[in-house]
């Protein structure tokens, strides 16, 4: 699964779910929370771990072209992903129910 949450107003805006986590999911995830964004040119920063999807070709080309920042997280710094991380709590918290 790949979310992107709004830290602003706290709400996931987009999302994908796909057996395979590869450039694809993050794209849909990307393509679906665009159409939350009503004004491109304020920047928008997205934090991601460092896997290939975060920093392929594409993801560095959209960012460039959407006026986006993509922040990396630090090896061992959770911090950097706390409000997504809470996220992923409430849904397997809510699975086991």
């Amino acid at each position: 699964m790949s979310v992107i949450k709004d830290a602003n107003i706290g709400f996931i805006v987009g999302h994908e779910v796909s057996l395979k986590n590869d450039i694809n999911i993050y794209k849909k995830s990307l393509e679906k929370a665009s159409l939350h964004r009503k004004d491109i040119s304020k920047k928008l920063i997205i934090y991601s771990d460092n896997g290939i999807q975060y920093t392929s070709v594409f993801a560095r080309r959209y960012a460039k072209k959407n006026n986006v920042i993509i922040s990396l997280s630090r090896p061992g710094n959770s911090v950097d992903k706390c409000n997504v991380w809470n996220f992923f709590l409430f849904i397997k918290r809510r699975m086991k129910n």
